[in-house]
């Protein structure tokens, strides 16, 4: 059985594969704080984190401390580890339904994490807030493949 993260993961590995790119998957590795890495034609990599919710609206899965950088007291998020953030909504569709695809790039991240601070709870994980991070996603169209 495949977990919603790997249905996600492999979500977002199509797009890129669809692309040209060469996807390796690093969550496991030592030391890497993303789960895809996307290197394209000329040898670029894109570092990858990528949530995954079963909801049919947009939701952002909380973030732990390893894949964001934050302040030396921890209560406040500065940036992301990875370069891009993708989200990846109702992993559950069904054909000729397809999940939905978001990206919020590292500097969406920081203007998000910069302007809307009190939407940013630390508790066991770094939540925010649903609403504000949807309008710093970029909604990705993706056939299905």
């Amino acid at each position: 059985m495949v977990s919603t993260a790997r249905k996600g993961e492999n979500e977002v590995q199509k797009y890129f594969e669809k692309r040209g790119y060469t996807v390796s998957r690093v969550s496991n590795r030592r030391g890497k704080h993303w789960d895809l890495e996307a290197v394209n034609d000329v040898g670029e990599i894109l570092k990858i984190e990528v949530k995954t919710t079963k909801k049919k609206k947009f939701a952002l899965v909380d973030l732990s401390d390893s894949q964001v950088v934050s302040s030396k007291d921890k209560t406040r998020i500065i940036s992301l580890k990875a370069d891009e953030l993708w989200i990846v909504i109702d992993i559950k569709a069904r054909k000729p339904k397809k999940p939905k695809l978001y990206r919020i790039t590292r500097e969406r991240f920081e203007r998000l994490v910069s302007q809307f601070s009190e939407k940013i709870s630390p508790k066991l994980m770094w939540k925010i807030d649903d609403r504000t991070a949807e309008k710093y996603a970029e909604k990705i169209e993706s056939k299905r493949i």
